[in-house]
């Protein structure tokens, strides 16, 4: 789902309501959200209820974005950091964090 296949920027409700829907998931409690950051991801997925992995790429990775078609993304506030429900550092540890979370959805204590 992008930008202009969903008619609004993140962390507007819209990206996340047509990725639900695109998946066909009527409930947005079946869906996790992943992304680098803080404001637009975190804090877009929490106002739907979604559930979020916060992506810190270590400084320096040759994946970090930091500039992108949208400017430079401030640097993480940790406070609203820890309002994800998980954070990573690379895409790897997805799957083991989305395992480990199960069937019943509860955080693991740790990865």
């Amino acid at each position: 789902v992008s930008a202009g296949s969903a008619g609004a920027l993140k962390p507007a409700a819209a990206p996340f309501l047509c990725a639900a829907h695109t998946a066909g998931l009527a409930d947005l409690r079946q869906m996790l959200h992943v992304g680098d950051s803080v404001r637009d991801d975190v804090c877009g997925a929490h106002r739907l209820g979604l559930r979020s992995v916060l992506l810190q790429r270590p400084e320096g990775s040759s994946f970090r974005l930091g500039v992108g078609a949208f400017g430079a993304e401030p640097p993480v506030d940790e406070t609203k950091a820890k309002k994800a429900d998980a954070k990573i550092s690379t895409l790897r540890q997805l799957e083991r964090l989305v395992e480990a979370w199960g069937i019943d959805g509860a955080l693991p204590s740790s990865l």
